[in-house]
């Protein structure tokens, strides 16, 4: 049989300035081979609670479970995104005395992920390929390039997109990217990622003001979960 991965919140609340950010406690639950999508205005408290869900921040009420267990101390939570989590922060930064392929490398390096060089000309040639769309975002020009200073903010992006990818590990999960994207571009890379961790089994978590993403995501056929944070509510989409 099987493993069932999962990455569960139970009765999550977070206590904010006198209150609480959610009327009704949080019951979420996402598994590895499926999509759960979070979309809401800025504020709502997605990204409250991305934060509880990796372990990052501990909440007020409820917590974080990883197949049925409770994670309860900071070696664990340490552990739980070490091995299972690839984070896309919706900030990120670069050593600027490194090429941009050796910041792309660094944190598979690190982590001691196998086949990282390989693994990124996959990536280049498919997924973060837009020498057709836009050359100004192509991985593959962009790893040309010298500095990584010189990058715009979409370009920035693409790199550190290609990082995260890179490590492969049982759960994706962005905060906010895409977000430098225009409309076109956004959903051509967009319906690669979920073609991409759909082909790799990969439980892919995405919370977004874009309410654009919850129609593709429906049309993926990628199995999903759609919530939509309103109004201090977390509610089915």
């Amino acid at each position: 049989m099987n493993e069932t991965t999962t990455l569960e919140l139970r009765g999550v609340n977070q206590f904010f300035n006198d209150e609480y950010l959610f009327e009704e406690d949080v019951n979420l639950s996402i598994k590895q081979n499926s999509a759960t999508l979070l979309y809401g205005g800025s504020g709502s408290g997605k990204t409250s609670l991305l934060n509880v869900l990796i372990a990052l921040v501990t909440s007020t009420k409820g917590g974080v479970y990883w197949n049925g267990k409770k994670i309860t101390s900071l070696k664990e939570a340490n552990k739980l995104r070490a091995n299972y989590m690839s984070v896309l922060f919706s900030n990120f930064s670069f050593i600027s005395e490194l090429s941009i392929k050796e910041n792309i490398l660094l944190a598979a390096t690190l982590c001691k992920v196998e086949n990282a060089e390989e693994n990124l000309q996959k990536i280049t040639q498919t997924i973060l390929n837009f020498k057709e769309e836009d050359e100004n975002i192509d991985l593959g020009t962009l790893i040309e390039k010298e500095s990584v200073n010189a990058l715009s903010n979409g370009q920035k992006e693409i790199i550190v997109l290609a990082s995260t990818l890179l490590l492969q590990t049982k759960f994706f999960i962005g905060d906010e990217m895409l977000r430098s994207f225009p409309d076109k571009t956004k959903v051509i890379l967009f319906k690669r990622l979920i073609n991409y961790f759909k082909e790799e089994k990969i439980g892919f978590f995405y919370v977004t003001h874009w309410p654009e993403a919850s129609e593709i995501m429906r049309e993926s056929g990628f199995e999903h979960t759609i919530y939509h944070v309103k109004n201090k509510k977390l509610q089915l989409a």
